[in-house]
């Protein structure tokens, strides 16, 4: 039993003598790891890149964004395609009505007037979606110029604000007033402080 003993107390004094050794740590050049670097766009590039529909999302590494763009315009074309479609049905029949000759809608007898109605209608909705579309493409490229000018932009929680009232102090009278005060961190505290009278 004391030989049990003996053995435990040995070891329990090695293990309280290694922990109290300081082990040096490995060499710092070794430990450091090469560092990612952080991919910062240009907007210029983003705007340019734009100019195919979705390639300023794509340098942007905005991936999620491609479906919406492509979606928009896709769709924005296919209703522009399909209004185009009815404007040259509605044009030849109405073509056809004013010479007096058989058409689609023949046998319908519809007037002139309502033939060159849904005309006028159907070319007005087709120019309509190719602006709309062509907004959208201009919108995709300054999405793309926007989203890489905010990339880096700082959002922290070391700016803050506060509006109350205060009392505007004079030779000869007191005022009511609301103070704001601006507040931002950086390097160092600084404090801005406006004071709008009544």
């Amino acid at each position: 039993m004391r030989l049990w003993t003996g053995w435990l107390l040995i070891f329990v004094m090695s293990s309280l003598m290694a922990m109290g050794q300081e082990v040096s740590p490995p060499d710092s050049l070794a430990a450091v790891k090469p560092s990612r670097k952080v991919f910062t766009p240009s907007p210029q590039r983003a705007a340019l890149y734009g100019l195919i529909p979705g390639g300023g999302q794509v340098y942007n590494r905005r991936y999620w964004k491609l479906p919406i763009v492509y979606g928009a315009m896709g769709g924005l074309f296919y209703l522009s395609q399909f209004n185009q479609k009815e404007y040259k049905r509605f044009k030849t029949a109405y073509q056809k009505e004013l010479l007096g000759e058989v058409h689609e809608f023949s046998g319908l007898n519809l007037p002139a007037t309502v033939l060159r109605n849904q005309r006028d209608y159907y070319r007005k909705s087709m120019e309509e979606y190719y602006i709309f579309m062509s907004l959208t493409y201009l919108l995709s490229i300054a999405e793309a110029y926007v989203d890489a000018h905010l990339r880096n932009f700082d959002i922290n929680e070391d700016l803050s604000g506060q509006i109350h009232p205060t009392w505007m102090v004079s030779n000869t009278s007191v005022m009511p007033g609301i103070s704001l005060t601006v507040k931002w961190r950086s390097d160092r505290t600084r404090v801005t402080s406006l004071t709008i009278l009544p």
